[in-house]
Protein backbone atom coordinates (compact mmCIF):
# COMPACT_ATOMS: atom_id res chain seq x y z
CA UNK A 1 0.00 0.00 0.00
CA UNK A 2 2.87 2.60 0.62
CA UNK A 3 4.69 1.77 -2.87
CA UNK A 4 1.39 2.28 -4.49
CA UNK A 5 0.55 5.56 -2.87
CA UNK A 6 4.54 6.94 -2.86
CA UNK A 7 4.49 9.31 -5.54
CA UNK A 8 1.50 11.21 -4.31
CA UNK A 9 3.63 12.09 -1.41
CA UNK A 10 7.07 13.49 -0.81
CA UNK A 11 8.46 10.85 0.90
CA UNK A 12 8.36 7.34 1.95
CA UNK A 13 8.34 8.32 5.72
CA UNK A 14 5.15 11.28 4.29
CA UNK A 15 3.28 7.69 2.68
CA UNK A 16 3.61 5.94 5.95
CA UNK A 17 2.17 8.79 8.18
CA UNK A 18 -1.05 9.72 5.94
CA UNK A 19 -1.60 5.86 5.52
CA UNK A 20 -1.08 4.71 9.01
CA UNK A 21 -3.43 7.49 10.34
CA UNK A 22 -5.82 6.08 7.97
CA UNK A 23 -5.29 2.06 8.90
CA UNK A 24 -5.37 3.05 12.24
CA UNK A 25 -1.84 2.44 13.43
CA UNK A 26 1.60 4.21 14.19
CA UNK A 27 3.48 5.25 11.48
CA UNK A 28 6.48 3.76 12.95
CA UNK A 29 4.79 0.25 13.30
CA UNK A 30 3.84 1.04 9.59
CA UNK A 31 7.54 1.72 8.81
CA UNK A 32 8.02 -2.10 10.85
CA UNK A 33 5.99 -3.89 8.81
CA UNK A 34 7.17 -2.33 5.25
CA UNK A 35 10.57 -2.89 6.60
CA UNK A 36 9.93 -6.65 6.90
CA UNK A 37 7.75 -6.66 3.89
CA UNK A 38 11.04 -5.77 2.26
CA UNK A 39 13.04 -8.41 3.68
CA UNK A 40 10.56 -10.88 2.54
CA UNK A 41 10.94 -9.90 -0.76
CA UNK A 42 14.58 -9.42 -0.74
CA UNK A 43 14.53 -5.94 -1.38
CA UNK A 44 15.90 -5.49 2.16
CA UNK A 45 19.52 -7.79 3.54
CA UNK A 46 17.86 -8.83 6.84
CA UNK A 47 16.28 -11.87 8.45
CA UNK A 48 12.54 -12.42 6.76
CA UNK A 49 9.85 -13.62 8.53
CA UNK A 50 10.66 -17.07 7.83
CA UNK A 51 13.43 -16.94 8.93
CA UNK A 52 12.43 -15.34 12.32
CA UNK A 53 9.91 -17.99 12.45
CA UNK A 54 12.95 -20.29 11.88
CA UNK A 55 14.73 -19.01 14.90
CA UNK A 56 11.73 -19.19 16.88
CA UNK A 57 11.56 -23.00 16.32
CA UNK A 58 14.83 -24.06 17.02
CA UNK A 59 15.02 -21.71 20.32
CA UNK A 60 12.25 -23.77 21.62
CA UNK A 61 13.67 -26.92 20.54
CA UNK A 62 17.45 -26.35 21.86
CA UNK A 63 15.88 -24.24 24.89
CA UNK A 64 18.41 -21.36 24.03
CA UNK A 65 17.47 -17.69 23.53
CA UNK A 66 16.75 -16.32 20.21
CA UNK A 67 20.10 -14.27 20.03
CA UNK A 68 21.94 -17.29 20.34
CA UNK A 69 20.28 -18.25 17.77
CA UNK A 70 20.89 -15.32 16.00
CA UNK A 71 24.62 -15.44 17.30
CA UNK A 72 24.91 -18.81 15.82
CA UNK A 73 23.39 -17.69 12.74
CA UNK A 74 26.01 -14.31 12.24
CA UNK A 75 29.03 -16.15 13.20
CA UNK A 76 28.35 -18.50 10.10
CA UNK A 77 27.46 -16.10 7.95
CA UNK A 78 30.69 -15.00 8.70
CA UNK A 79 32.44 -18.61 8.42
CA UNK A 80 30.99 -18.44 4.36
CA UNK A 81 31.90 -15.54 3.94
CA UNK A 82 28.85 -13.34 3.78
CA UNK A 83 28.35 -11.53 7.13
CA UNK A 84 24.69 -10.25 7.82
CA UNK A 85 24.52 -6.23 8.19
CA UNK A 86 25.87 -5.26 11.33
CA UNK A 87 27.25 -8.40 12.52
CA UNK A 88 30.43 -7.76 10.64
CA UNK A 89 33.62 -9.77 12.72
CA UNK A 90 36.34 -12.41 12.27
CA UNK A 91 35.39 -15.61 10.83
CA UNK A 92 35.40 -18.67 13.56
CA UNK A 93 39.01 -19.67 11.24
CA UNK A 94 40.10 -16.06 11.63
CA UNK A 95 39.68 -15.92 15.43
CA UNK A 96 41.54 -19.15 15.75
CA UNK A 97 44.53 -17.69 13.95
CA UNK A 98 43.85 -14.59 16.05
CA UNK A 99 44.31 -16.22 19.32
CA UNK A 100 47.28 -18.86 17.96
CA UNK A 101 49.34 -15.20 17.26
CA UNK A 102 48.14 -13.87 20.56
CA UNK A 103 49.89 -16.89 22.28
CA UNK A 104 52.72 -16.66 19.91
CA UNK A 105 53.46 -12.92 20.84
CA UNK A 106 53.09 -14.02 24.84
CA UNK A 107 55.80 -16.96 24.25
CA UNK A 108 58.24 -14.37 22.07
CA UNK A 109 57.84 -11.99 24.50
CA UNK A 110 58.40 -14.47 27.56
CA UNK A 111 61.76 -15.66 25.63
CA UNK A 112 62.64 -12.05 24.52
CA UNK A 113 62.98 -11.59 28.78
CA UNK A 114 64.61 -14.38 29.41
CA UNK A 115 67.34 -13.97 26.78
CA UNK A 116 67.51 -10.38 28.39
CA UNK A 117 68.21 -11.22 31.81
CA UNK A 118 70.93 -13.94 30.28
CA UNK A 119 72.87 -11.37 28.34
CA UNK A 120 72.28 -9.33 31.96
CA UNK A 121 73.47 -12.32 33.73
CA UNK A 122 76.51 -13.04 31.16
CA UNK A 123 77.65 -9.41 31.07
CA UNK A 124 77.87 -9.21 34.71
CA UNK A 125 79.39 -12.74 35.07
CA UNK A 126 82.13 -11.41 31.88
CA UNK A 127 82.91 -7.93 33.56
CA UNK A 128 83.39 -10.11 37.40
CA UNK A 129 85.71 -12.05 35.92
CA UNK A 130 87.86 -9.14 33.83
CA UNK A 131 87.56 -7.22 36.98
CA UNK A 132 89.11 -10.22 39.24
CA UNK A 133 92.02 -11.07 36.70
CA UNK A 134 92.69 -7.15 36.06
CA UNK A 135 92.98 -6.88 39.91
CA UNK A 136 95.71 -9.69 40.21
Amino acid sequence: MVAEHRAEHQSQWAAMVSIAAKIGCTAETLRRWVRQKERDTGVREGLSTAEMDRIKALEREFECTAQTITNWVGQSARDAGKPLPGKEGLSTAEREELTRLRRQVRQLQMERDILSKATAWFAWRVEKTFTLSSNS
